[in-house]
Order: C-alpha cells, then sequence, then structure tokens
C-alpha cells in the first residue's frame, strides 16, 4: 500500500495556516470600554475588567463566518473568561484538530506584564494606545516564529484595530503579519469584529515557493488536492499567493443550543 507523503514546503504551509488560524482564535472577541490610561499593564486592566463584565452570564457562543465556524463553551472552573473552543472549517463535516482552552483573562495578564506602552498613532482614522511585546511567545507559544507584536488599541472603544508582527519566517514562510480588525457589532452584549483582514509579509524566495507548491498541488491526484481543498476552504489561493485573506463573519450567536458533536 502506497503512503502519502507531505513535502517540506506543503508543511511550511500549513504551519503558516496554523499561525492564522490560532490568530483568529486569539483575537475572536477582543472587545472592551474605552480605557483610560497611558502604562501596559493600566490598559490591560481596564480591557479585563469591562471584558469580565461582557461575558458575566454567557455560557456559550459562536461565531460563524465565511471560512470557519468556532464553538466557544465555558470551560468550568477555568475562571470568568475561560472557554474551551472548538473551530470547524467550511467543506468539513466535524471540527478540525483537538479541542482547546482559551483564556482571554490569562492573555491580558500576559500582555500587561510583558507589553510596553509605546506612545499612540492613528490607525484608519482612530487614535489608538501601541502596545508592543518583544517576545510574541509569551503571550502565545504559536507566536514563536515571531519577534515582535505590536496592539493597536483605540483609545476612545478600546478596540484592536491592528495588530502588527514581524519574524525571521523560518518556522512559518513568512517574514510578518499585519491583522486589521473593524466593523466590530454588539450581540446579546457580546462585541467581537465582523471582519478581519490577514496581511502577510514574505520574501521573494518565499513567494517563489508558494508559487512552486501551488503548481505542486495543481499536479496532485484529483482525491489528494480535493482533501487538501477541504482542509483550508475557499481562502487557499491567497493563502498561496501571499495575498491578504479576509474573513468576515456571517452571524454570532450567544446561550443557544450548541450542535451536536461541535464537543
Amino acid at each position: 500500500m502506497k503512503t502519502e507523503t507531505t513535502s517540506p514546503r506543503m508543511q511550511s504551509m500549513m504551519r503558516r495556516w496554523t499561525l492564522v488560524m490560532a490568530v483568529v482564535a486569539m483575537l475572536s472577541g477582543f472587545a472592551a470600554a474605552p480605557a483610560t490610561a497611558q502604562d501596559a499593564a493600566s490598559i490591560m486592566d481596564d480591557v479585563r475588567s469591562s471584558y469580565v463584565e461582557m461575558f458575566d452570564g454567557v455560557d456559550n457562543y459562536i461565531v460563524e463566518s465565511d471560512l470557519y465556524t468556532t464553538y466557544y463553551k465555558r470551560e468550568n472552573g477555568g475562571g470568568p473568561l475561560a472557554f474551551k473552543t472548538s473551530t470547524q472549517l467550511k467543506g468539513q463535516s466535524s471540527p478540525m484538530g483537538g479541542q482547546t482552552v482559551q483564556n482571554q483573562f490569562e492573555q491580558f495578564d500576559k500582555l500587561a506584564e510583558h507589553g510596553t506602552y509605546s506612545g499612540t498613532e492613528t490607525i484608519d482614522g482612530v487614535e489608538c494606545y501601541v502596545i508592543t511585546v518583544g517576545d510574541p511567545s509569551k503571550i502565545d507559544p504559536n507566536l514563536s516564529s515571531m519577534n515582535e507584536m505590536k496592539y493597536f488599541i483605540g483609545v476612545d472603544d478600546n478596540h484592536i484595530h491592528r495588530m502588527e508582527m514581524s519574524g525571521n519566517g523560518a518556522q512559518q514562510g513568512m517574514s510578518g503579519m499585519t491583522i486589521h480588525l473593524g466593523d466590530y457589532r454588539t450581540t446579546d452584549g457580546v462585541t467581537l469584529p465582523w471582519k478581519m483582514t490577514f496581511e502577510t509579509q514574505m520574501s521573494e524566495a518565499q513567494r517563489q515557493q508558494m508559487q512552486q507548491m501551488k503548481k505542486r498541488m495543481e499536479q496532485m491526484p484529483e482525491a489528494q488536492r480535493e482533501r487538501m481543498e477541504s482542509m483550508m476552504g475557499k481562502q487557499m489561493e491567497a493563502i498561496m499567493s501571499g495575498d491578504p485573506v479576509v474573513v468576515t463573519v456571517q452571524s454570532v450567536t450567544v446561550n443557544a443550543d450548541l450542535p451536536e458533536g461541535a464537543f
């Protein structure tokens, strides 16, 4: 029996996709009331307090986008912001990978501890606090290939309007990523960004590798190619070419019955 293998370049692309999904999970639901202080710890204290208030009484919620659906279920005993998560890509019959626990409370603590207030900057007409993290792996181990990360948090609304990450690209096939967040909406008290745009920065050599990978996929047996397309959804072309990946939320549901098999 022939065993299918995955090339190093294909593995690089999959790691890159994993990083995108890790950032999506980390960003989902990051919103709060305006911050009043001008240091990282005080800003994150305000965010954390408002976030705890926002999710008080929320047992579960579902975020459905044009690319994936993520289910959130409160983790008993995990604190006020601990939710078990499960993500299902469009075209898949069941959630991908294993379940994880997302604890925003701990992430806020890490940002307060490891972040540095770097002044303000105007992003798309919005004045934002800038918080810089010199070692992103201290925020999330999935970001270990990144050397620096910046959060741009609105002075008046305290939403994240942009994130910038820079790295050497050795592990993820890219040298950096910029995430734009916008179209914030509130559903049953829960405020989320309804549009996220991911822009990756690649060297010319990395871009050529991705193009070669694209050609290799075109030459794959039909069943194998369809399986890869099912795993990565309709945004595969943008992911492989380095073009911006736009995720648009289609619906948010709070405290509804979770579908069977979500967890």
